[in-house]
């Protein structure tokens, strides 16, 4: 085998071997620099896909919690709307003697009850009157079947150290220290012999997007 001399030639085409073994080494080590450096390059995109899976991951958990709120509020809402028009159909027991005022709209005596009585396949918007010191419940009819009226929207009002979401009785209450929300609550009622069905509906936003929740209960004469 050829040994490498300086400046001597030992090869009939006139090659020098140790030129030739210098540049077979250099090629070998850049083949694997070249190696390396995309093994690097997969090893980065890799990771940044990851991350970014992550980090879109995480943002959709956060905005499922957000709507994992909305929808828990909604619940809450329209269950509060089934027992707040049941406290209606109590108060009335309580108020008259006569038990045809069970389902009494407006009501002032056992005489007139009858004449002002929750209608059948009638839209409501479930009021609170602040201005009563028992803060009673109460129907004013609606003729929109959109829940998203305004007629239905829920207001934030604060009393003291209490928030409390409601549609209150004010005719402006962003006057009164209340601000709208992006709830609305719609009652509908039907009968069936002597009970009503109260259909409990709420409204919101989630990113644009018209979401709603509703509730049905049977409450009896």
């Amino acid at each position: 085998m050829a040994k490498c001399r300086a400046n001597i030639k030992v090869r009939g085409d006139g090659s020098d071997p140790c030129l030739i073994d210098k540049k077979i080494k250099q090629m070998k080590i850049f083949s694997k620099k070249a190696e390396s450096l995309i093994e690097t390059i997969i090893a980065v995109t890799v990771v940044a896909l990851i991350a970014t899976g992550a980090t879109i991951w995480i943002r959709m958990a956060l905005f499922a919690n957000v709507n994992t709120g909305d929808l828990s509020q909604a619940i809450s809402l329209s269950k509060e709307g089934i027992e707040m028009v049941r406290s209606i159909r109590d108060t009335n027991g309580l108020r008259y003697a006569n038990e045809n005022c069970w389902n009494s709209l407006e009501g002032t005596s056992v005489s007139d009850c009858e004449g002002a009585l929750i209608g059948d396949d009638t839209y409501y918007a479930l009021k609170v009157d602040l201005e009563d010191i028992l803060w009673e419940n109460y129907l004013e009819e609606s003729s929109d079947a959109d829940v998203f009226s305004d007629d239905y929207r829920l207001y934030e009002c604060s009393f003291g150290d209490y928030t409390i979401m409601l549609n209150p009785s004010y005719l402006d209450p962003l006057a009164q220290d209340c601000i709208e929300t992006d709830f609305y609550r719609q009652i509908y009622i039907t009968y069936d012999a002597e009970s009503m069905t109260v259909t409990s509906t709420i409204g919101w936003f989630y990113n644009g997007y018209e979401k709603t929740f509703y509730s049905i209960s049977n409450i009896n004469k």
